[in-house]
């Protein structure tokens, strides 16, 4: 299991407050946003 989502897991088991839950999501999405522009980038470069 990936940090991210192993992070989210746990604080839900910890009954935390939902503003934490959204924190722990947004880096997860942000995560995955950079590392599908980065792939772009990579397969771009690889074109030349």
């Amino acid at each position: 299991m990936t940090p991210p989502v192993h992070r989210s897991v746990t604080l839900k088991r910890q009954l935390q407050p939902d503003y934490i839950n959204w924190y722990v999501a947004l880096g997860l999405m942000v995560t995955l946003v950079w590392l599908y522009i980065s792939t772009l980038r990579l397969i771009a470069n690889l074109r030349r």
